[in-house]
């Protein structure tokens, strides 16, 4: 009985001695196959690539000339260029290669890649600085695949939210950058694209505002004359620089305090009045609203006051005088006119009401050199 259970014991030690090894190999096997299947599928899709959250990979500078003269497939000719240039060349599973024939002398990589990827109907991007991906260029892959880069186009010089918008709709029609958002509060431009692109959005910006400097500001001198009938009683002369599409002020003149509140008897006659002032003078409100070669558009608003001094008593146009309350002689009005360069120009010619003396504004506008 005894030998009998030491037999049966000894037999279950070898089925499990034997089982237990096969088990671990077929998880280690079974670990194995998903660990690989993950790597072959790339990182997850709820994570960003790495690409996508580093700078753009660039191949070394290579200065050894290529010179290649070889009919084959596009694969081998790739291969041959990569082993001339000491880097290594890898290819998309995807991608079936097709003949084709090369001249090269003595050009750089970088044009003896350009040549190949045209002829093979190819595009490449680096993976590290000393390799690069070879796949067929169609849309879908070029959207797989291509590197992407995120950059912040600051824009101090704008003063429009319009000329923001204006530059956005351009780089998505003409450059077709699709990933592109207006911060319209900071004047900033957000944009996701292949390093090719974000080149060319920042030559385009770059133009748009060298042809901002090259308009450049105005300066507009304004020439106010008083006449009476035919006589010029006097004349003033002021002048505004002027950027497009913002409004440039002149205030000349003095603020004169109006009474607007009356006084409290617990703090006194003088202590208790409230007052607000008014401006006084020549008030000149402008902005160039449209640009062109020779002529530009301007918005005015010209208002010119004067406190009306008060009559003697007893006169027959005396006006009630009250403390505090001064009168105020005012002429104002509001023009829009295209104006020729560098040429006077009448746009605003208006009657005093109160007297029989006539308002005169002639307007010469001066587009700003660089330099001035």
């Amino acid at each position: 009985m005894t030998r009998k259970i030491c037999y049966t014991l000894a037999l279950l030690v070898g089925i499990l001695s034997t089982a237990m090894p096969l088990a671990w190999a077929q998880d280690s096997a079974e670990k194995s196959a998903t660990e690989k299947s993950t790597t072959e599928r790339g990182p997850s899709s709820i994570y960003p690539q790495q690409s996508e959250m580093t700078p753009p990979v660039e191949l070394r500078r290579i200065s050894v000339p290529i010179t290649l003269k070889l009919a084959a497939d596009s694969r081998a000719v790739y291969e041959a260029i990569g082993k001339q240039a000491g880097i290594s060349v890898l290819f998309d599973p995807d991608y079936t290669p097709r003949p084709i024939s090369v001249d090269l002398n003595d050009v750089s990589l970088l044009d003896a890649l350009k040549i190949v990827a045209f002829e093979a109907k190819t595009f490449w991007r680096p993976v590290t600085s000393s390799s690069i991906f070879v796949a067929a260029d169609s849309l879908s892959k070029r959207r797989d695949l291509e590197q992407q880069v995120i950059k912040t186009f600051y824009l101090p010089n704008l003063t429009q939210p319009t000329d923001l918008q204006d530059i956005v709709n351009t780089m998505r029609a003409i450059l077709q950058v699709d990933r592109v958002q207006p911060l319209f509060s900071h004047n900033t431009i957000v944009v996701r694209g292949t390093p090719d692109q974000i080149a060319l959005s920042e030559k385009l910006i770059d133009d748009f505002d060298k042809a901002r400097k090259k308009l450049g500001e105005y300066r507009v001198e304004f020439k106010i004359s008083e006449l009476e009938g035919e006589k010029k009683l006097n004349s003033r002369l002021y002048s505004l620089r002027v950027e497009p599409h913002v409004t440039g002020r002149l205030r000349a003149g003095s603020r004169v305090p109006v009474q607007s509140g009356s006084a409290s008897p617990e703090k006194g006659a003088e202590k208790g009045a409230e007052f607000q002032y008014l401006d006084v003078g020549q008030n000149i409100d402008c902005t160039v609203g449209s640009e062109s070669e020779h002529t530009v558009g301007l918005s005015i608003s010209v208002e010119i006051s004067n406190v009306t001094p008060r009559e003697k008593a007893g006169s027959d146009n005396a006006a009630p005088y009250i403390q505090g309350q001064p009168t105020i002689q005012q002429v104002k009005t509001e023009a829009r006119a295209t104006v020729e360069l560098g040429k006077p120009t009448i746009i605003i010619s208006s009657d005093d009401p109160s007297s029989n003396h006539t308002f005169q504004i002639e307007v010469t506008a001066t587009r700003v050199r660089e330099n001035e």
